[in-house]
């Protein structure tokens, strides 16, 4: 389980204090594949902040199976937390190769040297992996990263960060930067990983309609606040126009 308990948080600004949580409560199961969504400065991103460590609270505690993530050593946090970045770039090491790449998201949590060997057999599992995307990259595995397309390089990254099965992999609008049928393969093969390997998942995205075909759980946040939070049968009865409504609300 995830959890943030009573989170507090607040920015000073040139009108003052602005106060961004106050006494967040939120909890997400096992299993879980929660979407979510809100406008800028709702909150989304500052949770996932807090998560990676890039943001502290002013108060309360993020828990990941009842170990506080605020305290945990970087590299117990990397081989338990996956996160698929916005930028095609981001996830990736552009002058390795693709090999390389898969061979390092392998060894995650792991002491690896600069120069290290990968096995035959680890050659023809990643290629396996990668078979399964449909895009042809099982035969670009000496391929450096950089020449890759950026679905190519997303769709690489996804993979990367589900290889070891992570308690929580993190989606920062992972398909924001790619035209709508790449998004849609990367959607699909998304919802495919986290629901075979039963990752807990939270996905941000400004998409309402991928909000709504996507996961289990949607979670609407405005100012800090959630004023959505539907799943099971009401997830499922939730309408595009209800959404927009809630989005535009002041």
């Amino acid at each position: 389980m995830l959890e943030f308990k009573q989170i507090q948080k607040s920015f000073q600004t040139v009108q003052g204090e602005q106060v961004l949580f106050s006494g967040l409560d939120l909890a997400i199961q096992k299993n879980e594949f929660v979407t979510m969504v809100g406008n800028n400065g709702a909150g989304k991103s500052s949770l996932f902040k807090m998560i990676v460590g890039d943001m502290q609270p002013d108060g309360g505690d993020v828990l990941l199976g009842n170990h506080s993530i605020l305290s945990m050593p970087t590299h117990l946090k990397k081989a338990r937390i996956g996160k698929v970045y916005q930028d095609p770039a981001a996830g990736t090491i552009g002058i390795m190769t693709l090999l390389e790449n898969m061979a390092l998201a392998d060894r995650k949590g792991e002491r690896v040297s600069l120069q290290f060997a990968i096995r035959k057999s680890a050659r023809e599992r990643y290629g396996e992996l990668l078979k399964d995307l449909g895009l042809g990259l099982e035969n670009k595995l000496d391929t450096p990263m950089k020449e890759l397309s950026g679905g190519q390089r997303q769709a690489v990254a996804l993979v990367m960060a589900t290889m070891k099965t992570p308690q929580l992999l993190l989606l920062d609008e992972h398909t924001a930067a790619l035209d709508p049928k790449t998004a849609r393969l990367i959607l699909d093969k998304t919802q495919t990983l986290v629901t075979e390997k039963g990752i807990m998942t939270m996905m941000v995205t400004h998409n309402l309609q991928d909000a709504l075909s996507y996961g289990n759980r949607l979670i609407m946040m405005r100012e800090g606040k959630i004023v959505e939070d539907a799943q099971g049968r009401t997830r499922d009865q939730l309408s595009l126009s209800h959404l927009l409504e809630q989005f535009y609300t002041a």
